[in-house]
């Protein structure tokens, strides 16, 4: 039984840090596979349809095709941070279209009118994971992606160590 054993667990060690690997590398394949984006809301003004917090998943869209009502995202001028509103006007006016927005907990128009060229795209929110933004944007820091990076490397090491291991236990038993 104990041969049994150490043949299975390199294998089990193995399997773990690829399954690690994969989930690591889920969103990276969503985004390139689906053309989608992640959005974490850091903020309530959006209340309650997203809450801080959550994750918006994005799909590229052409401004044409955005309606009143949609929620899209953009970056603002004065901090050039990433949120979210809801499109409350929409006008075209010289090849450009004129877009406002306005958060769904928010008493007023944003002052910020968004000016976007006909044809160019624009995330629009999709989907919303409740809870999960706020550990894309932990995960998504420099000194989190080193540890995570750190992590994997070290349970590369550790896998191939204990294969080794295993190997050469093998071999003697022989």
């Amino acid at each position: 039984m104990p041969k049994l054993m150490s043949k299975k667990k390199p294998v089990r060690m193995a399997l773990a840090t690829l399954g690690f690997s994969v989930l690591l590398s889920m969103p990276t394949v969503a985004a390139l596979a689906f053309d989608i984006g992640f959005s974490p809301v850091l903020s309530e003004s959006m209340k309650p349809t997203f809450s801080a917090g959550d994750l918006q998943i994005t799909s590229p869209t052409k401004v044409d095709d955005v309606t009143l009502g949609d929620v899209i995202l953009v970056r603002s001028e004065k901090n050039f941070a990433t949120y979210s509103h809801r499109i409350v006007t929409k006008e075209l006016q010289d090849g450009f279209y004129q877009i406002s927005l306005k958060g769904d907990s928010n008493p007023t128009i944003d002052r910020q009118i968004i000016t976007v060229p006909v044809g160019v795209q624009v995330p629009r929110v999709i989907w919303n994971i409740p809870e999960v933004g706020t550990y894309v944007n932990y995960l998504s820091g420099t000194t989190s992606k080193k540890l995570l990076i750190g992590f994997g490397i070290l349970l590369f090491g550790l896998t191939a160590f204990r294969f080794a291991l295993g190997e050469r236990n093998l071999q003697k038993e022989r």
